[in-house]
């Protein structure tokens, strides 16, 4: 094709080879389990060994693109795939530079259709089907909705540092990496793929870049202090997080089996348990005692919220309200089901968080506020 509009130099050539190479990858990964079903795997044996995985876990999970608890190790390689995808797509970009006319522009569209799925794809941990923050981005207007689609897929990365990272010594420098990334990010220099899909929207919306540390920061703080003794050292480490409290009753089970506990200790104390009781999943009525409390305690602070936001900020501050009706509901399911949390972590039905979000989105919150002075 370069030959026919005599535009056949070496380095355009080289050029156009990247593009051919990043369009035909960006198909190959975002087609991995329709792939898999076509007995194709395109991923490179070698890198999937690197990551210790392999054939069989492709086959077991063919759905693994689509699910918000998607293994590390399969998240990290398919981020370099992304990356290098990318970086050969930014080739066309160049190359379409130099070419003029329906040429230029053809590959142009092209080369930006592929970045466009590689964003998609990059930002993957919030555009779930089953998760709450998919609901809560639904009704955004796109642009909206992109930007805050990759601020929560920051989110979500620098959360799975100290998750899946099981020695604390690696997650500090992981946690001390992303420090640089954000840093980076605000000189204009985006490296990881989440940050390039949250680069275009930090002037956008004026994102600050204090805010993004603080996210970090409250990882760290996972790292720091897995017990607290008091609601008030309990309290600033929920600053850090949306909808923490609600989060760590669901979550009690799966905390203690990390050997972590963020029920304050005065609390358990109150009610007569021990952390011991905890760890090994004990129930018992003082246990259902305990969470009615932090339940209580939770409900209250979604009161405050509603009472502290203004009726005429409610309309732009709807994808805050559509998360606290999804996670005020989950509060009430756990209490229907007796607070039995040591043992499974309860969740809502996709159908039923759909329900409350249209409904909170329609109503403009009053619907929560209802149930919330009930």
């Amino acid at each position: 094709m370069l030959h026919l509009y005599e535009a056949h130099s070496p380095e355009l050539v080289e050029m156009a080879d990247s593009t051919c190479t990043g369009l035909q990858l960006v198909n190959f990964w975002q087609d991995v389990a329709l792939d898999w079903h076509k007995n194709r795997v395109y991923i490179p044996q070698d890198l999937l060994a690197q990551y210790d995985l392999d054939d069989d876990y492709i086959q077991a999970r063919t759905q693994l693109l689509r699910q918000p608890e998607a293994d590390a190790r399969w998240q990290e390689m398919m981020q370099l795939l992304l990356t290098d995808a990318r970086q050969r797509l930014q080739a066309g970009l160049l190359l379409s530079s130099h070419l003029s006319g329906r040429i230029s522009l053809e590959l142009k569209m092209m080369v930006l259709g592929g970045l466009r799925i590689l964003e998609r794809l990059e930002a993957n941990k919030a555009a779930q089907s089953g998760s709450s923050f998919y609901y809560a981005f639904l009704f955004l207007p796109p642009e909206r909705r992109r930007a805050i689609t990759a601020l929560y897929a920051f989110c979500r990365e620098v959360d799975d540092v100290v998750d899946e990272v099981h020695e604390e010594s690696v997650a500090r420098m992981k946690l001390v990496w992303w420090r640089t990334q954000v840093a980076d990010l605000y000189e204009g220099r985006a490296h990881h793929p989440v940050m390039q899909a949250l680069a275009p929207h930090i002037k956008a919306f004026d994102l600050p870049q204090d805010e993004l540390l603080a996210v970090i920061d409250g990882m760290e703080m996972d790292l720091d202090q897995v017990r607290y003794q008091s609601w008030i050292e309990l309290e600033r480490y929920c600053w850090h997080a949306a909808s923490v409290l609600t989060n760590i009753i669901r979550d009690v089970g799966d905390d203690a089996r990390r050997g972590r506990i963020y029920l304050p200790q005065e609390d358990l104390d109150k009610f007569g348990v021990s952390p011991h009781e905890i760890l090994d999943q004990q129930h018992s009525e003082r246990f259902e005692a305990l969470m009615a409390f932090q339940t209580e305690r939770a409900q209250d602070l979604y009161r405050q919220a509603m009472r502290a936001l203004p009726a005429v900020d409610r309309r732009a501050q709807r994808p805050g309200l559509l998360m606290a009706a999804i996670y005020h509901a989950l509060l009430v399911e756990i209490a229907n089901d007796r607070w039995h949390v040591l043992e499974q972590r309860i969740s809502l039905t996709p159908i039923r968080k759909f329900w409350l979000a249209w409904k909170t989105w329609v109503s403009g919150g009053r619907s929560l506020q209802r149930k919330l002075g009930r």
